[in-house]
């Protein structure tokens, strides 16, 4: 292969590289809360739609009316129970005093 050659492979290399950049920066981040180092994450907390409907729901209903909704809307399985969902409403009132 001649250098001219090995140029337009590079070139293309790059190319697909940028193209594959451009298209991650497009795609929305979930929504993230950070927790202090040394926090336990919950299971619940890695599935965006359940965070992001915690995180929304705090302070806006009781504990067990936010369980309950959580549960019809995403299924026993994903939503967080009544403690769990009591310790990460603590955690967010944590992180959100200290910043």
């Amino acid at each position: 292969m001649s250098g001219r050659e090995d140029a337009i492979a590079r070139l293309e290399r790059l190319a697909d590289r940028f193209e594959r950049l451009v298209a991650s920066l497009e795609a929305p981040a979930p929504p993230q809360t950070a927790l202090p180092r040394g926090m336990h994450l919950f299971k619940c907390w890695n599935d965006a739609a359940v965070r992001e409907r915690v995180i929304m729901l705090r302070g806006k209903m009781t504990l067990q009316q936010a369980v309950a909704e959580l549960r019809s809307e995403f299924g026993p399985e994903r939503s967080p129970s009544q403690s769990q969902l009591h310790r990460i409403w603590q955690r967010l009132d944590q992180v959100r005093a200290a910043q």
